[in-house]
């Protein structure tokens, strides 16, 4: 049996916010909902298949979906992992709006890490409704739920990255920050999108401090991942083949991206396993145009050894506009190159016995390079 899969499942593309940023743009007024027998049927075929399953709901707002829909799922995984002894982790992504006690103890029940959109401080720039949901995260926090924050930085709330990274310490909330980029509602509002160079000085800095914060008690995830990044190995490695989607209108489709509309892979009443979808001449089609704009992308990139075009894939998904791959790519270079410049001195500290000065997770991260005696 293969081991892992990643699913995302799609209630509905509906949403009762209108974020400035949204990177569904108009895709958000269809009010259609997934039916269960359909969610059933993408769950059986990936159990018959994979040992360990992750399970992102999405959206649209998959809280509009109700509690009797989360309560049937989670009692059908249930019955299954009982049965076949396979491990679901699921993750439910959400502007919060509607969680309410029942949901957010049927999210407990189940060990769900509740994903919450939420921009801290700033969070008027791009969202709304900012002391109801404060409000909200505080009562999921207190109820003891796994959750964290999705901060989205734009061009307004950029220039305060450190006051936004020490409102999470005092909050106690897990977080991790999400570069906005021009896709969806994003890609006409100029205003919202950064100076990349002047963003990553901010972000070279925040990391500078973070790494040596033995006050930080919380997961930065952003960060976290960043302490991983090393010059011999490749960044998700392990994507493609990887990840599956069902829509609202019942089918499946590659990622669960805006892109993915035009790479339809069947319903899951077509297929008997989950790879069957893999072999789709759509999927097929799909990585194909990827590889062709990575030709183009990637060819004079300088961290193309750390990438190996993964960050254009990522964006494509998104969107075949050539205009914000090329930022996205300009972000990613730009990322890799101040953090393994960062990591490197860390390294060099390390062989030279001052790990002492940095944080906890950056001791284990980079424990292998202590010389050994």
């Amino acid at each position: 049996m293969v081991h892992e899969i990643a699913l995302t499942i799609k209630p509905t593309m509906a949403c009762n916010m209108r974020c400035k940023h949204c990177f569904n743009g108009t895709l958000l007024k269809s009010t259609k909902q997934l039916d269960l027998k359909s969610v059933f049927r993408f769950i059986d075929i990936a159990v018959s298949e994979f040992k360990d399953i992750k399970v992102t709901f999405h959206g649209g707002e998959p809280t509009l979906a109700g509690y009797d829909f989360y309560k049937e799922v989670f009692a059908y995984e249930a019955k299954l992992s009982k049965k076949y002894g396979v491990v679901f982790s699921n993750l439910f992504t959400t502007n919060g709006l509607l969680l309410d006690d029942n949901l957010i103890d049927l999210l407990i029940k189940y060990n769900v890490l509740i994903n919450i959109s939420f921009d801290g401080p700033y969070n008027d720039i791009l969202r709304q409704n900012t002391k109801y949901i404060i409000s909200i995260i505080e009562k999921v926090q207190k109820k003891g739920a796994r959750f964290r924050i999705f901060c989205t930085i734009s061009a307004q709330s950029f220039p305060y990255l450190k006051e936004i990274y020490n409102w999470f310490k005092n909050k106690e909330w897990d977080f991790k920050i999400l570069p906005i980029e021009p896709r969806g509602c994003a890609e006409k509002n100029y205003d919202l999108l950064m100076d990349i160079e002047k963003f990553l000085d901010e972000l070279e800095n925040l990391y500078r401090i973070w790494i040596v914060d033995n006050d930080c008690k919380i997961k930065f995830y952003t960060f976290q991942e960043f302490a991983k990044l090393r010059r011999n190995i490749q960044f998700k490695p392990y994507w493609i083949n990887r990840e599956i989607a069902l829509n609202p209108d019942g089918l499946i489709y590659p990622f669960g991206r805006p892109n993915d509309m035009n790479f339809c892979l069947g319903s899951p009443f077509d297929v008997e396993k989950i790879s069957e979808c893999f072999c789709n001449k759509n999927y097929k089609q799909l990585l194909f145009n990827m590889k062709e704009y990575a030709k183009e992308q990637c060819r004079n990139c300088d961290s193309f050894h750390i990438c190996r075009s993964v960050c254009v894939y990522m964006s494509y998904v998104y969107g075949d506009n050539s205009e914000s791959l090329r930022y996205e790519c300009k972000m990613s270079n730009g990322i890799f190159n101040r953090i393994l410049k960062v990591n490197d001195e860390i390294i060099k500290d390390v062989r030279s016995g001052n790990i002492g000065i940095y944080n906890d997770f950056i001791k284990e991260s980079f424990k292998s390079f202590l010389i050994k005696e």
